[in-house]
């Protein structure tokens, strides 16, 4: 009976802390946080194009599905994770603890991105205008960027995805390259 009691008051206080994440992301106009399933990881893999020497940033990297699965499936020498939220980011530590994968907890704005080859996102519009000056400004001529979702105005399109949905319609990957 005690266990049950400790387990569901570890459960309670987990659901507090993820709503006050929640909560707290719409106040300060920040994304939430929201998964990719695992048909649209995939194809974002693809689209990545990740080879030996590839160092791919996962701006926002919620539970680090796509560090995981790009560092099973692909050549990539170094992953980044960039996750402001507490909980997403430890399950994101644990589930890449056996690869060159780096998990930060922090805003990526406070984060260099000099040495991303490749990156991917899943960002709200409001915040990936921001993100775009930081990109066209720090980035290196060549870098690939993904975007789940939201497109991205500063940069060159080098092609749109279609990513099927089986609950809310479909989704879309837009592919970019750094000019310079």
């Amino acid at each position: 009976m005690i266990f049950s009691l400790i387990g569901l008051c570890a459960l309670f206080s987990l659901l507090c802390a993820f709503l006050f994440y929640h909560i707290k992301a719409v106040i300060l106009r920040r994304p939430p946080f929201v998964t990719t399933k695992q048909e649209g990881v995939n194809l974002a893999i693809a689209a990545l194009n990740l080879d030996n020497g590839s160092v791919l940033y996962d701006l926002g990297c919620g539970d680090g599905r796509i560090l995981e699965t790009a560092m099973k499936q692909t050549n990539c020498s170094k992953g980044v994770g960039i996750e402001v939220n507490i909980i997403a980011s430890t399950i994101a530590r644990f589930r890449t603890r056996n690869m060159n994968v780096k998990i930060l907890s922090m805003d990526f704005n406070k984060v260099n991105l000099q040495e991303a080859t490749h990156i991917y996102m899943y960002l709200l519009p409001a915040t990936i205008l921001e993100l775009e000056r930081k990109i066209l400004s720090e980035c290196r001529g060549g870098t690939i960027i993904v975007s789940y979702d939201f497109a991205l105005s500063n940069l060159k399109l080098v092609r749109t995805i279609h990513v099927p949905g089986p609950t809310f319609g479909s989704h879309r990957l837009y592919v970019y390259k750094v000019i310079g």
